[in-house]
């Protein structure tokens, strides 16, 4: 699963789905209602794939999707995806994963549950990218997020600087590694006593 599907799918209103599909008051719970609330309490067996459930959390798991019908739907969807990740032929897993994407944007696929229409708009729009990791072997965006990372950080390094010019110059100086040397001249410079001729 490439990074940015894996971080989609986790931040996705899919997950927040497992957790409080029944209840849309649920979010704005106390902590200890929220304790005693078993879709909270089972949140995490929700989250696992079915084969690495322990019979007691397959039968926790078995009770909440027979008490709740949308909750049921968006696991459903959330095990086909895990399952599309796991299939080793990739032409069959990429082509279920396509008809799962499809059948989520069509229009009033998930009446019930919001959460799974939005995810299926973000997965049509995303489709290519969705589906490259079964097009080209074990394909990921991580290296690009590490240069994004990177690149972020410079960002917050250089933030303040109202001239781009002098924007620029920091961001140089930070990447050309001479942050140190110059801490290190004025370190010097400021304890050493100034004499007049």
């Amino acid at each position: 699963m490439t990074s940015w599907t894996r971080s989609t799918l986790l931040n996705s209103q899919l997950i927040k789905s497992l957790r409080y599909a029944a209840d849309s008051n649920a979010k704005k719970q106390a902590s200890e209602e929220q304790k005693n609330d078993p879709l909270y309490r089972h949140r995490r067996s929700l989250l696992k794939s079915q084969w690495l459930r322990t019979d007691k959390q397959a039968l926790a798991v078995k009770k909440l999707l027979n008490a709740y019908p949308s909750l049921k739907l968006a696991h459903d969807v959330y095990q086909r995806i895990i399952d599309c990740y796991r299939e080793k032929n990739r032409k069959k897993a990429r082509r279920a994963l396509r008809e799962l994407i499809d059948a989520l944007a069509q229009k009033g696929s998930s009446p019930h549950c919001p959460e799974l229409a939005t995810l299926g708009r973000t997965l049509a729009k995303r489709r290519d990218d969705v589906l490259a990791y079964f097009t080209f072997a074990k394909s990921s965006n991580g290296p690009t997020e590490a240069i994004n990372g990177r690149l972020e950080t410079l960002r917050g390094i250089a933030l303040g600087f109202r001239q781009p010019e002098n924007y620029r110059l920091r961001s140089l100086l930070h990447s050309g590694g001479f942050t140190q040397t110059i801490r290190a001249h004025i370190r010097t410079t400021l304890h050493t006593p100034y004499t007049q001729k």
